[in-house]
């Protein structure tokens, strides 16, 4: 069943968000400067998304499109505004 609905991904949704992940960044130059080598891209990739979607679907900030999963997308502005705020604090006692 093919849809394009967008819904918000679970845990059981994991496996195949790391993997649209995965596939999404591996020729991001950034992902190829730290991991020239394929096989150690896919590898760090796929624990790197493993642990990053992991937090944020428990925060239920990762949406995905279709069936099979053909997209992901992450509302990651919170960790954003935490870190900003932590700066700000540090820096004004």
């Amino acid at each position: 069943m093919e849809s394009s609905e967008i819904r918000l991904l679970s845990h059981n949704d994991l496996p195949n968000a790391v993997d649209v992940m995965r596939k999404a960044f591996f020729y991001d130059p950034l992902w190829v400067y730290l991991y020239s080598n394929e096989k150690n891209r896919r590898k760090y990739l796929e624990k790197f998304f493993r642990v990053f979607l992991s937090v944020f679907i428990n925060k239920k900030n990762v949406y995905g499109v279709g069936y099979p999963l053909q997209a992901v997308a992450v509302w990651a502005i919170g960790l954003f505004l935490i870190r900003k705020m932590l700066i700000l604090k540090q820096n004004h006692p």
